[in-house]
């Protein structure tokens, strides 16, 4: 091959990186704040088609153990399919193709990473789209800011907005966990290279979690700033700690002693504290979920063993049971929670074998492990947002160890 060749072989390569890096731009942003509409299907198509292109640039393709513990439990549900243990089949097909889609895309984005093995590239792509995130729901609420959460949930209270002639719609824990990560990662970038930008950044979006009132996101946005502050200032771990509970104490007391703020999140973060410490408390959100969780336990019950199919819950009480652990012991039996969680344990093992880990690969660790304690209060089986957090540990730890050979 003439030397010629080579460089323009380079040159295809880099432009279709710098492509890819736009689209995954707007395919984390259209995720963010309205996934299912036509702009975000052909942004996704766009992702695939690009994405392989440049799978087949460099010519090889990169497996995770991730997507190998992956396949049996696409296979196990579609055993519960055809097999007719399933109850509603059609509605299992339907949530089984969106499984299997997500497969693949997040299969893709796994190769894309580590070819591009850019990982500063990668993280200050999550802080701009959930920034812009924000921002758009701050300009669709601007008339009504601070009369209530911000955003909404699906359904009647959703967000009533046409872009383009497509709805716009974010939900309040959707948007606080966005704006969770961006803020985690602006903020390790302010304190590592000292921009105050990053500072900005990491202060709005915190503005912005707490005015979802989201019990999650304000959970994330507490481990996540304690977390970093103790990575970040290792050497002053006892000095930071201290420091770190009373920033937390007093955005506490703030919350709670401003009518405002009080109103759209303190109320719900004191419901929350009652209710863990036996209190009975009337409030929607916790009552619903309570409530589904008594169901789902119950039809757990019936079939604990192999389930009764994914989507059955959803079409038979028209909600998920909000807790993803529950929601696979209703779909799957005990037997599909195993599969599903199987990831779990190269997740912790390869982490612990690491020599050295980057800050970056420490976070990487933190977000994927946060995925399993938002579980517990959210069905996320299904949704690539929460799953990219997950391939991202292990694409960058595959270009961790790629790093340590050379």
């Amino acid at each position: 091959m003439k030397p010629s060749d080579k460089v323009m072989i380079k040159v295809k390569r880099l432009n279709l990186l710098d492509i890819m890096w736009y689209l995954f731009f707007l395919f984390l942003l259209l995720g963010n704040i309205s996934e299912h509409n036509i702009y975000s299907d052909l942004v996704l198509g766009a992702n695939i088609i690009i994405c392989l292109l440049v799978i087949l640039s460099y010519g090889k393709i990169h497996l995770s153990i991730y997507f190998i513990l992956y396949v049996p439990f696409i296979a196990y549900h579609l055993f519960l399919w055809v097999s007719g243990v399933a109850i509603f089949a059609n509605i299992t097909w339907e949530s089984l193709q969106s499984v299997i889609l997500n497969f693949v895309i997040l299969f893709l984005f796994y190769n894309f990473i580590i070819i591009s093995n850019d990982t500063e590239r990668l993280f200050k792509t999550y802080i701009w789209s959930s920034f812009t995130s924000l921002v758009i729901v701050l300009y669709i609420l601007k008339d009504t800011l601070f009369e209530g959460r911000l955003a909404h949930a699906y359904g009647e209270d959703s967000i009533s907005f046409i872009f383009l002639g497509e709805p716009v719609a974010m939900a309040n824990n959707g948007l606080a966990m966005v704006c969770a990560v961006g803020f985690m990662l602006s903020l390790y970038y302010f304190i590592k290279d000292r921009k105050h930008l990053y500072l900005l950044l990491a202060l709005a979006m915190a503005n912005g979690i707490i005015l979802t009132g989201s019990r999650k996101g304000i959970m994330l946005l507490t481990l996540y700033f304690m977390f970093l502050m103790m990575l970040m200032y290792s050497n002053k771990k006892v000095k930071i700690g201290i420091l770190s509970v009373l920033a937390v104490l007093t955005c506490y007391y703030l919350v709670i002693e401003i009518p405002v703020l009080y109103n759209i999140a303190g109320e719900r973060l004191e419901a929350i504290i009652q209710y863990l410490l036996g209190s009975q408390i009337y409030e929607g959100s916790i009552n619903a979920r309570a409530r589904y969780a008594e169901y789902g336990i119950e039809e757990f019950g019936n079939n604990p063993i192999l389930g009764k199919g994914l989507g059955m819950f959803k079409n038979t009480y028209a909600n998920v049971t909000e807790i993803n652990y529950l929601e696979m012991l209703v779909s799957g039996g005990v037997v599909g929670l195993i599969l599903y969680y199987l990831y779990t344990i190269p997740l912790i093992s390869m982490f612990f074998k690491l020599r050295n880990p980057s800050k970056e690969l420490i976070i990487s660790f933190l977000l994927a492990c946060s995925v399993l304690l938002i579980d517990f209060g959210s069905v996320t089986y299904y949704s690539r947002k929460y799953l990219l957090l997950t391939v991202l540990f292990f694409a960058l730890v595959h270009n961790h160890k790629k790093c340590k050979k050379v």
